[in-house]
C-alpha cells in the first residue's frame, strides 16, 4: 500500500483552534514543529491570535482543516515543493558569531574547563550545527558565506568545514565591501565612514552577479542591518542561543515556499 505523505512529516505537532477557526480557517492545526515550538499567540487573547494570523503565521508552514486528518493532509501540501519550486535554486547567506558560534555554548565550555577554540577559531555550538544539518537536508541549500570569517579566504573556509565535520558545503562568498566614500558637494573634500549596512550591500552584490530571478535565498544573522526588501529573507538570530530549532524551521519554510 502506498503510503500517505504525512507519514513523512516529522515533527508533527497537531491542536485544536481555541477559537474554532474563527482567525485562522481551520477547526484543527497541524506544524511541522515541535509542541514546545508552536507559536505561543496560537491559544492566546483574541488581539495576540489576530495578530499572529495577520503575521507571523506567515513564516510557518501550517495545516488546516475541520478534522485532524484534513489539517494534516493540508500540511502535507503545504511542505510539498511544487512544480516551479523544484528547480529554484535555494541560497543560505550565512553568517557564524551569534548564529554557529553562541554564547550559551561559549559559557558552557567555560565551566567545564574546555577551550574554546581550535586552530580555526571559536568553536561552534553542536545544537546549532544540527539545526544548521536540518535546513541542508530539508532544503538542498547552497551555503554562501557572509561572515566576516569569510576573510581568511575560500580555501581556508573549506578546510574548516572538512575538518569539523559540517553540514553540506561551501559553494561562494559574499564579495567585500573596502571602502565607502562620499565627496562634499559644498567643499569637495572625499570623506569615508564605516557602513552598518555593508553586508546588506555584500549579499545584493553576489545575488546581482549570480542568483536567478525567481532562486530562493535566506540570511541567517544575529544582526538585522539590511535592507527593507531583505529583511523578508532574513531569519534574525540572538546571539546566545544562535540556530535554534525553530529558527531553522522558519528557514526551510522561506526557501522551500
Amino acid at each position: 500500500m502506498e503510503k500517505k505523505e504525512y507519514e513523512y512529516i516529522h515533527p508533527l505537532t497537531i491542536i485544536t483552534d481555541r477559537y474554532g477557526g474563527c482567525y485562522s480557517g481551520g477547526k484543527y492545526l497541524a506544524f511541522n514543529l515541535e509542541p514546545w515550538n508552536v507559536p505561543k499567540g496560537i491559544d492566546g487573547c483574541d488581539i495576540e491570535c489576530a495578530t499572529l494570523w495577520d503575521e507571523e503565521a506567515k513564516e510557518y508552514a501550517i495545516g488546516k482543516g475541520d478534522t485532524a486528518q484534513e489539517a494534516i493532509d493540508d500540511l502535507a501540501r503545504n511542505l510539498q515543493p511544487t512544480e516551479n519550486t523544484i528547480k529554484m535554486v535555494r541560497y543560505l547567506f550565512l553568517d557564524f558569531d551569534g548564529v554557529l558560534n553562541t554564547g550559551n555554548y561559549a559559557r558552557q565550555m567555560k565551566r567545564e574547563g574546555i577551550d574554546p577554540f581550535d586552530e580555526f577559531g571559536a568553536l561552534f555550538d553542536p545544537e546549532a550545527i544540527a539545526n544548521l544539518k536540518h535546513i541542508v537536508d530539508q532544503t538542498d541549500c547552497k551555503i554562501i558565506l557572509s561572515s566576516t570569517w569569510r576573510n581568511e579566504g575560500i580555501m581556508r573556509m573549506r578546510e574548516l568545514w572538512k575538518e569539523r565535520n559540517l553540514p553540506g558545503e561551501i559553494y561562494s562568498m559574499t564579495p567585500i565591501l573596502l571602502s565607502t566614500s562620499f565627496q562634499d558637494a559644498m567643499t569637495g573634500d572625499m570623506m569615508g565612514f564605516p557602513l552598518r549596512e555593508a553586508k546588506a550591500l555584500e549579499i545584493n552584490a553576489w545575488l546581482y552577479q549570480n542568483a536567478g530571478r525567481d532562486d530562493r535565498y535566506v540570511i541567517l544573522d544575529d544582526e538585522d542591518h539590511f535592507f527593507p526588501q531583505q529583511q523578508e529573507h532574513l531569519v534574525l538570530t540572538d546571539e546566545n542561543e544562535g540556530l535554534t530549532y525553530q529558527k531553522a524551521q522558519k528557514a526551510i519554510w522561506l526557501l522551500n515556499s
